[in-house]
């Protein structure tokens, strides 16, 4: 599979091939909305920043790179993988959480939004979080320029999201 696309009276969907999906509400979209959503593994997820996590094995999910004009509340879902080895017997305590990749300071920071909120479906094995306006105003999230030095060729070419 390849990317679906579902549009109903209230919303689009997209399913990528990687099991995530990006839901965006028709309500806010407008004749200038542009949405272009790219699936990214984990590997590329973990070198494409030198920001922690570094090991592709902390990661719970593959990521997507996301550029979205103008803004506007959507939600993700994500398939997470099993925690690691050892954790099985702790599973109740393990906990998931959207990030997404600051690219001037070259940092995950955890979406905290007004929209929606962290829900962990553990027998569907998905995270899903919404991802409001008030996060994709940050000045770190997917600027034009001022990026940081090893995230120069993705400046404002969509902001990566992975879940750990």
């Amino acid at each position: 599979g390849g990317t679906t696309l579902v549009a109903t009276e209230r919303e689009v969907k997209l399913s990528l091939a990687n099991g995530a999906k990006v839901n965006l509400p028709l309500a806010g979209m407008g004749i200038d909305t542009t949405l272009q959503v790219r699936p990214v593994s984990a590997e590329e997820a973990t070198v494409s920043s030198t920001a922690p996590p570094f090991a592709r094995s902390l990661l719970a999910s593959d990521g997507i790179s996301i550029d979205l004009q103008p803004p506007l509340d959507f939600s993700l879902t994500f398939p997470v993988k099993p925690p690691p080895a050892g954790w099985v017997g702790r599973r109740a305590l393990v906990s998931y959480t959207l990030h997404w990749l600051d690219a001037i300071t070259n940092e995950w920071r955890p979406v905290c939004s007004r929209f929606g909120i962290h829900d962990l479906d553990q027998t569907l094995g998905t995270v899903t979080a919404g991802v409001g306006t008030d996060v994709q105003s940050d000045q770190g999230f997917n600027p034009i320029g001022q990026c940081h030095i090893v995230l120069q060729s993705k400046c404002g070419k969509g902001v990566l999201f992975v879940v750990f």
